[in-house]
Protein backbone atom coordinates (compact mmCIF):
# COMPACT_ATOMS: atom_id res chain seq x y z
CA UNK A 1 0.00 0.00 0.00
CA UNK A 2 1.51 3.30 -1.06
CA UNK A 3 0.42 6.39 0.75
CA UNK A 4 1.57 9.89 1.48
CA UNK A 5 1.59 11.12 5.05
CA UNK A 6 0.19 14.59 5.61
CA UNK A 7 2.09 17.67 6.66
CA UNK A 8 2.85 17.92 10.37
CA UNK A 9 0.35 20.09 12.25
CA UNK A 10 2.63 21.19 15.07
CA UNK A 11 6.30 21.04 15.94
CA UNK A 12 5.23 19.70 19.34
CA UNK A 13 3.48 16.65 17.86
CA UNK A 14 5.09 13.40 18.98
CA UNK A 15 7.26 12.40 16.06
CA UNK A 16 9.10 9.37 17.46
CA UNK A 17 7.78 7.11 20.20
CA UNK A 18 9.93 5.90 23.10
CA UNK A 19 10.59 2.50 21.50
CA UNK A 20 11.92 4.11 18.29
CA UNK A 21 14.16 6.48 20.24
CA UNK A 22 15.61 3.77 22.50
CA UNK A 23 16.02 1.47 19.49
CA UNK A 24 17.81 4.18 17.48
CA UNK A 25 20.40 5.13 20.10
CA UNK A 26 20.91 1.51 21.21
CA UNK A 27 21.51 0.54 17.59
CA UNK A 28 23.96 3.42 17.05
CA UNK A 29 25.97 2.39 20.11
CA UNK A 30 25.85 -1.35 19.30
CA UNK A 31 26.87 -0.87 15.66
CA UNK A 32 29.77 1.46 16.47
CA UNK A 33 31.09 -0.89 19.16
CA UNK A 34 30.53 -4.00 17.00
CA UNK A 35 32.41 -2.38 14.12
CA UNK A 36 35.31 -1.33 16.34
CA UNK A 37 35.49 -4.67 18.17
CA UNK A 38 35.53 -6.45 14.79
CA UNK A 39 38.28 -4.18 13.48
CA UNK A 40 40.42 -4.66 16.58
CA UNK A 41 39.86 -8.40 16.99
CA UNK A 42 37.88 -8.41 20.24
CA UNK A 43 35.86 -11.38 19.01
CA UNK A 44 33.75 -12.28 22.04
CA UNK A 45 32.59 -8.68 22.47
CA UNK A 46 32.02 -8.47 18.71
CA UNK A 47 29.79 -11.58 18.79
CA UNK A 48 27.65 -10.33 21.67
CA UNK A 49 27.23 -6.95 20.02
CA UNK A 50 26.25 -8.73 16.81
CA UNK A 51 23.52 -10.57 18.71
CA UNK A 52 22.38 -7.23 20.12
CA UNK A 53 22.20 -5.71 16.63
CA UNK A 54 20.23 -8.71 15.34
CA UNK A 55 17.74 -8.54 18.24
CA UNK A 56 17.36 -4.76 17.80
CA UNK A 57 16.74 -5.03 14.06
CA UNK A 58 14.23 -7.86 14.53
CA UNK A 59 12.45 -5.87 17.25
CA UNK A 60 12.31 -2.83 14.93
CA UNK A 61 10.88 -4.97 12.12
CA UNK A 62 8.13 -6.14 14.46
CA UNK A 63 7.55 -2.58 15.74
CA UNK A 64 7.36 -1.46 12.12
CA UNK A 65 4.27 -3.66 11.77
CA UNK A 66 2.53 -3.11 15.12
CA UNK A 67 4.02 0.05 16.62
CA UNK A 68 2.83 3.63 16.83
CA UNK A 69 1.64 5.42 13.70
CA UNK A 70 4.95 7.08 12.78
CA UNK A 71 6.90 3.89 13.54
CA UNK A 72 4.85 1.71 11.19
CA UNK A 73 6.49 1.04 7.84
CA UNK A 74 3.18 1.50 6.02
CA UNK A 75 3.33 5.23 6.88
CA UNK A 76 6.58 5.66 4.99
CA UNK A 77 6.45 3.44 1.96
CA UNK A 78 6.59 5.63 -1.13
CA UNK A 79 6.51 5.11 -4.86
CA UNK A 80 9.66 5.77 -6.92
CA UNK A 81 7.94 8.83 -8.44
CA UNK A 82 7.26 10.28 -4.98
CA UNK A 83 10.91 9.69 -4.04
CA UNK A 84 12.09 11.50 -7.17
CA UNK A 85 9.62 14.33 -6.57
CA UNK A 86 10.84 14.72 -2.98
CA UNK A 87 14.53 14.72 -3.96
CA UNK A 88 13.80 17.26 -6.70
CA UNK A 89 11.95 19.55 -4.27
CA UNK A 90 14.72 19.18 -1.66
CA UNK A 91 17.36 20.11 -4.23
CA UNK A 92 15.34 23.27 -4.93
CA UNK A 93 15.27 23.89 -1.15
CA UNK A 94 11.47 23.53 -1.08
CA UNK A 95 10.93 20.02 0.28
CA UNK A 96 7.53 18.80 1.37
CA UNK A 97 7.36 18.17 5.12
CA UNK A 98 6.28 14.70 6.26
CA UNK A 99 5.00 13.65 9.67
CA UNK A 100 7.06 10.48 9.57
CA UNK A 101 10.07 9.79 7.35
CA UNK A 102 10.27 11.64 4.06
CA UNK A 103 10.81 9.43 0.98
CA UNK A 104 14.61 9.79 1.05
CA UNK A 105 14.73 9.13 4.80
CA UNK A 106 12.46 6.12 4.38
CA UNK A 107 14.74 4.67 1.73
CA UNK A 108 17.67 5.14 4.11
CA UNK A 109 15.80 3.40 6.95
CA UNK A 110 15.14 0.36 4.76
CA UNK A 111 18.72 0.35 3.43
CA UNK A 112 20.24 0.54 6.92
CA UNK A 113 17.92 -2.12 8.35
CA UNK A 114 18.67 -4.39 5.38
CA UNK A 115 22.43 -3.98 5.65
CA UNK A 116 22.45 -4.42 9.43
CA UNK A 117 20.22 -7.50 9.23
CA UNK A 118 22.53 -8.98 6.57
CA UNK A 119 25.66 -8.28 8.63
CA UNK A 120 24.18 -9.73 11.83
CA UNK A 121 22.72 -12.82 10.13
CA UNK A 122 25.91 -13.60 8.21
CA UNK A 123 27.89 -13.17 11.43
CA UNK A 124 25.59 -15.60 13.22
CA UNK A 125 25.93 -18.18 10.43
CA UNK A 126 29.69 -17.70 10.14
CA UNK A 127 30.13 -18.08 13.89
CA UNK A 128 28.62 -21.56 13.72
CA UNK A 129 30.36 -22.59 10.50
CA UNK A 130 33.79 -21.01 10.91
CA UNK A 131 34.21 -20.66 14.67
CA UNK A 132 32.29 -23.76 15.84
CA UNK A 133 30.41 -21.78 18.46
CA UNK A 134 27.30 -19.68 18.94
CA UNK A 135 23.59 -20.51 18.92
CA UNK A 136 23.48 -22.21 15.53
CA UNK A 137 26.43 -24.45 16.43
CA UNK A 138 24.77 -25.31 19.76
CA UNK A 139 21.59 -26.25 17.89
CA UNK A 140 23.55 -28.43 15.47
CA UNK A 141 22.77 -26.23 12.47
CA UNK A 142 25.75 -26.54 10.14
CA UNK A 143 25.68 -24.75 6.78
CA UNK A 144 27.45 -26.20 3.78
CA UNK A 145 31.00 -25.09 3.04
CA UNK A 146 29.72 -23.13 0.04
CA UNK A 147 27.28 -21.18 2.19
CA UNK A 148 29.90 -20.80 4.92
CA UNK A 149 32.40 -19.23 2.51
CA UNK A 150 29.71 -16.94 1.10
CA UNK A 151 28.55 -15.67 4.50
CA UNK A 152 32.16 -15.18 5.64
CA UNK A 153 32.81 -13.02 2.57
CA UNK A 154 29.55 -11.08 3.01
CA UNK A 155 30.17 -10.58 6.72
CA UNK A 156 33.54 -9.00 5.95
CA UNK A 157 32.37 -6.84 3.00
CA UNK A 158 28.84 -5.67 3.83
CA UNK A 159 29.82 -3.65 6.94
CA UNK A 160 31.87 -1.43 4.62
CA UNK A 161 28.56 -0.34 3.07
CA UNK A 162 27.82 1.33 6.39
CA UNK A 163 30.78 3.62 5.74
CA UNK A 164 28.74 5.03 2.85
CA UNK A 165 25.22 4.81 4.31
CA UNK A 166 25.92 6.33 7.74
CA UNK A 167 27.50 9.56 6.41
CA UNK A 168 24.64 9.85 3.88
CA UNK A 169 22.15 9.40 6.73
CA UNK A 170 23.90 12.08 8.80
CA UNK A 171 24.03 14.42 5.80
CA UNK A 172 20.30 13.88 5.26
CA UNK A 173 19.60 14.74 8.89
CA UNK A 174 21.64 17.96 8.61
CA UNK A 175 19.97 18.97 5.33
CA UNK A 176 16.48 18.22 6.67
CA UNK A 177 17.24 20.12 9.89
CA UNK A 178 18.31 23.20 7.90
CA UNK A 179 15.51 22.99 5.33
CA UNK A 180 12.69 22.37 7.80
CA UNK A 181 14.13 24.56 10.56
CA UNK A 182 13.60 21.90 13.21
CA UNK A 183 16.07 19.72 15.08
CA UNK A 184 15.74 16.13 13.99
CA UNK A 185 18.43 15.09 16.49
CA UNK A 186 16.48 16.71 19.34
CA UNK A 187 13.34 14.93 18.09
CA UNK A 188 15.20 11.61 18.30
CA UNK A 189 15.94 12.39 21.98
CA UNK A 190 12.67 13.98 23.09
CA UNK A 191 10.24 12.46 20.63
CA UNK A 192 8.89 15.90 19.65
Amino acid sequence: MLQTVGIMASSQTVKWDLFVRIFHWSLVLSVVLAYLSGEYGVEEVHSWLGYAVLVLVLARLIWGLIGSRNARFVTFIYSPSELLSYVSSALRNKPKHYESHNPAGALMVFALLGVLFTVALTGLIYEGWGEYEGPLWALGVMPSDGLGHLVWKLHREVPEWLLLLVPLHLLGVVVATVQHKESFVRAMWSGK
